[in-house]
């Protein structure tokens, strides 16, 4: 069950990796709760394939963001939810297997929800949990 979203509304300008995005105000945004390996500096496994996946998702597309109760991280992103119409994107990189659950208090609202989307992720062998044991 996606949780439906009353939060802002803005679109995304550009695609940094398989967590973080430009919106159009030029505002750098982190996804909370998820943590994709990165493809930008160290290509470790499965970062290509989770900014790809990020990108097709939400590249210039209208979302709906929910900040958390810390709003910026210690790089001055905005911590946020991310929605595309009614797909929970935090949640469903979780759930395809292109993130792991990375909960930081207090930003825990959905971290019941990750958490089972992680062990889904792994039951079914979806993306990094198949391709990146041991890695």
């Amino acid at each position: 069950p996606t949780p439906n979203p009353q939060g802002r509304q803005t679109r995304v300008k550009y695609v940094i990796d398989g967590d973080t995005i430009i919106l159009d105000n030029g505002q750098h945004l982190r996804y909370i709760g998820i943590n994709t390996p990165e493809d930008t500096s160290s290509h470790e496994c499965f970062g290509a394939a989770a900014t790809k996946t990020n990108r097709r998702l939400v590249y210039h597309q209208p979302v709906t963001i929910l900040t958390g109760q810390n709003n910026y991280d210690k790089y001055g992103r905005l911590l946020a939810y991310v929605w595309v119409g009614k797909t929970f994107i935090n949640d469903y990189l979780i759930r395809q297997g292109y993130a792991r659950l990375e909960t930081i208090p207090p930003n825990t609202k959905y971290a019941h929800l990750f958490l089972q989307a992680q062990q889904e992720a792994i039951v079914h062998h979806r993306g990094l949990w198949k391709y990146c044991q041991g890695r």
